[in-house]
């Protein structure tokens, strides 16, 4: 059939006239719009080709879907239909025939999470913090439409990076549901461990990162209770790890560390003046019997002594 490319199909090397052969089958839309290109992959009950525009030559994927992965694929495009992110391929077609399913969708061009840090290794802390936030801006969106995602699908190889973004490969695994947080738990901790994979590389560094995103990704996979609750939380965790945040934060505790030292040492200035003052007025009320005063810090002090001249010695 072809090499196995992951466990959810295998990459079909057809020729050309096979192509155009399983192309004459296809609904007129797809017949008369696009132009086969390759058969991504296959299993049993689901086809994924690509095609191509025959007016302006962009590209798009068909995905035809027998069996049970019908209603799999039609859950794909009611999300299309109610989501319009950056990080999901839009709709172009959805058909339904009388045995099989068709779904027509934008072609996001950009590498695989996977194939990515295979082939670069780690990524830096600022990418990792950009894609965190991308998939928590996601999240944030998919459970305000009560709608929640598979945390088996939040892979490497369902995720590519295109102008500079995570986007899902395609949206399967996003299905409806009453208490969507529900699964949060799981999710974040798919998050971390994706979040592991791309500032290591290679997932096996657990030092690796600086120590505030490494905080972030440590709590994400920690158990429920000490983990984020909810998802702005994580969102929060990603934007406060940025080296920017962080100056601003020990910027204003240096200001305030600051200001507290002026303050006790103002008060204390202030404090010694007084006692000073009071140990003057003191003095000044008993006459001469005070030897030492206190001067304008409160350090005591002898009394200055009179200048006294000695007498020359008989030669």
């Amino acid at each position: 059939m072809g090499n196995l490319n992951n466990d959810r199909g295998f990459v079909v090397e057809l020729d050309e006239s096979e192509l155009v052969k399983i192309w004459e089958d296809m609904p007129w839309q797809v017949q008369e719009i696009y132009v086969p290109i390759s058969c991504v992959k296959k299993c049993d009950d689901k086809a994924v080709y690509m095609a191509e525009n025959r007016l302006d030559s962009s590209r798009v994927v068909v995905v035809a879907a027998t069996g049970e992965a019908r209603e799999s694929l039609r859950t794909e495009s009611m999300v299309m239909d109610l989501l319009f992110l950056n990080c999901l391929p839009k709709k172009v077609l959805f058909c339904e025939e009388t045995d099989r399913t068709l779904l027509v969708r934008e072609y996001i061009k950009g590498e695989s999470l996977g194939g990515a840090a295979a082939r670069l290794g780690a990524f830096s802390d600022e990418e990792v913090r950009t894609f965190g936030e991308d998939l928590c801006n996601l999240f944030n969106e998919l459970y305000d439409r009560s709608l929640t995602v598979d945390p088996a699908t939040i892979t490497a190889r369902n995720m590519i990076i295109a102008d500079g973004h995570i986007k899902f490969v395609e949206p399967e695994g996003i299905v409806y549901c009453k208490k969507s947080s529900f699964y949060w738990n799981e999710t974040q901790f798919a998050i971390g461990e994706l979040m592991q994979m791309l500032i290591t590389g290679d997932g096996v560094d657990p030092a690796a990162g600086s120590k505030s995103l490494r905080a972030v990704i440590d709590k994400c996979m920690a158990r429920p209770g000490k983990n984020y609750e909810t998802v702005d939380e994580l969102l929060e965790g990603f934007k406060s790890a940025a080296p920017q945040q962080l100056a601003r934060a020990f910027g204003k505790n240096g200001i305030v560390a600051v200001v507290a030292v002026l303050v006790l040492a103002i008060a204390g200035i202030s404090l010694s003046r007084i006692i000073g003052q009071k140990n003057k007025n003191s003095d000044a009320a008993v006459g001469s019997a005070s030897e030492f005063y206190l001067e304008d810090e409160g350090v005591p002090a002898s009394e200055p002594a009179e200048d006294i001249t000695e007498e020359p010695k008989p030669g």
